[in-house]
């Protein structure tokens, strides 16, 4: 049973995903016709900044991303979406939302691949220094909805056979708040 410690994650005010794939910063989102598209480039034109390409194995129809991290479009938040369509020249992807429409709007945010993979045991552990607490649960984990509480070197463990990390979050109440993460496969 490999066991493997991730690096340590600092942790935002917004769910922030405790395991994820390759990472990629959001630029704008439209919501239009129920259909949400980001954008992982810049600019009015949306043309890709040189030192970012699409994945070339990854942000396909029907592979699902993790989202987080987002000031204008809080609703991503915590989100795990299944991509419906990709622009690569553009840099986009598409997936539904029940949210109403929006036009092109610039935002910041994240967005990963969720890994395949299930884990045995995923042990989350707070940093010795963090501020406050550390809330730990699903996509809306919050202060007022977790489903652990850490205080400063605490930890929690959870078990199945098949836990999906990339769906724990957890959010920090603090700014020196971080995790630890181990996987047991």
């Amino acid at each position: 049973m490999p066991i493997r410690t991730l690096p340590e994650l600092t942790l935002l005010e917004t769910p922030t995903p405790v395991y994820t794939g390759a990472e990629y910063t959001v630029f704008a989102y439209e919501v239009v016709a129920g259909l949400c598209t980001i954008f992982l480039a810049t600019g009015a034109e949306l043309s890709p900044p040189a030192n970012i390409s699409f994945p070339q194995n990854g942000m396909n129809p029907g592979q699902q991303v993790t989202l987080w991290g987002f000031t204008s479009a809080t609703f991503l938040n915590g989100v795990t979406a299944t991509i419906t369509q990709n622009v690569p020249e553009l840099l986009a992807i598409s997936f539904p939302v029940t949210a109403a429409p929006v036009g092109l709007t610039d935002d910041a945010g994240n967005v990963a691949i969720a890994p395949a993979s299930t884990y045995k045991q995923v042990t989350i552990t707070a940093g010795a220094n963090s501020s406050d607490s550390v809330y730990v649960g699903d996509g809306n984990v919050s202060s007022s909805r977790y489903t652990y509480k850490l205080a400063a070197g605490a930890g929690c463990v959870i078990d199945g056979q098949n836990t999906p990390a990339q769906r724990i979050f957890a959010v920090g109440s603090g700014v020196n708040d971080v995790v630890q993460v181990t996987l047991e496969n």
